[in-house]
């Protein structure tokens, strides 16, 4: 099953490992190390799954994701995040932020293939 994502991490170690991983199963990756540059490469490509850091310079996930969603409602978005932030320790929590879910790193790569390859 071909998949479509913006990966969007300002490690670019992150970007560059979870990119590797998911181009291995066929998936079109697009990396974004920031707010500015992942809404432009969101608005131009219209990614299936977005995998979207939390904390970002200049723009945090959740304003980024918010932007996204007046782009396309429908879109798919998954937070990632290193940090302990209750804004993110539970899925009604994640959810009522607009996400689809929320990955913890260091990133469960078989659980993160599952929900990227799944269907909606």
């Amino acid at each position: 099953m071909e998949r479509s994502v913006l990966l969007v991490d300002d490690e670019a170690s992150m970007r560059d490992l979870l990119g590797r991983v998911l181009e291995r199963r066929q998936a079109t990756v697009w990396k974004a190390g920031n707010g500015e540059e992942a809404l432009e490469l969101f608005s131009v490509h219209r990614p299936q799954v977005v995998l979207l850091d939390v904390k970002l310079p200049g723009m945090e996930g959740p304003q980024i994701l918010t932007k996204m969603k007046e782009i396309s409602p429908d879109a798919r978005i998954f937070f990632l995040t290193g940090a302990e932030d209750s804004r993110f320790s539970s899925p009604e929590k994640v959810e009522a932020l607009g996400a689809d879910g929320c990955f913890l790193k260091p990133v469960d790569i078989d659980e993160l293939l599952r929900t990227v390859f799944s269907p909606r």
